[in-house]
């Protein structure tokens, strides 16, 4: 993960990116995180009984009834979903010392235009050599981590607690269950 500034494009904090993306008029990103808003927009584009609603949560904790649910609604063999779901690639990150690598090369092909300065005839070996490196450094050392400020969290929670109040009460999702903040008679319950 690199967050990115919307506006400027270079690295920064998840903090950060979640400030930008608050505080922009342009940015929607985490509007469209308001899933209460997105499933009315897909049931009223596509009709109640088209749409089927399935938390990763559930996934995680129960593979094979989330299979079932899938395959019923897709009407498609169960045993062919659940194997599908159980043999899943997973993005598994990069490392610290990656990150810190693609930021400093960043650097120095800007200071440097490095690319442009360089004989042709040496550009493939740069080019195997920046490959053997980003592999080595993205499968070694400790995958990057992100810890986000207790005040953006509060703010994440104030913004999507409503949102979560509308799925479990119009869609009746156990989203308590897993820990999502929701307000009820100005209450928050996490």
């Amino acid at each position: 993960m690199d967050p990115r500034s919307f506006a400027i494009g270079k690295p920064v904090s998840i903090d950060e990116w979640i400030r930008i993306a608050r505080d922009s008029n342009a940015v929607h990103f985490l509007e469209s995180l308001q899933y209460h808003n997105v499933i009315h927009h897909y049931k009223q584009t596509f009709g109640n009984d088209r749409v089927e609603i399935l938390l990763l949560e559930e996934l995680a904790q129960d593979t094979f009834t989330f299979s079932k649910r899938l395959a019923h609604f897709i009407e498609v063999d169960q045993d062919e979903v659940h194997s599908c779901l159980v043999n899943k690639k997973e993005n598994e990150g990069v490392s610290q010392f990656y990150n810190e690598f693609r930021r400093i090369r960043q650097r120095l092909i800007r200071i440097f235009d490095l690319p442009e300065s360089l004989p042709k005839s040496v550009q493939p070996i740069i080019r195997s050599t920046n490959r053997r490196v980003e592999n080595y450094l993205s499968s070694s050392g400790n995958k990057e981590r992100y810890t986000i400020a207790d005040d953006i969290k509060g703010w994440l929670e104030d913004y999507y607690t409503n949102c979560n109040l509308q799925l479990d009460e119009l869609y009746n999702l156990p989203v308590r269950k897993y820990g999502y903040p929701i307000v009820n008679n100005n209450k928050c319950y996490v």
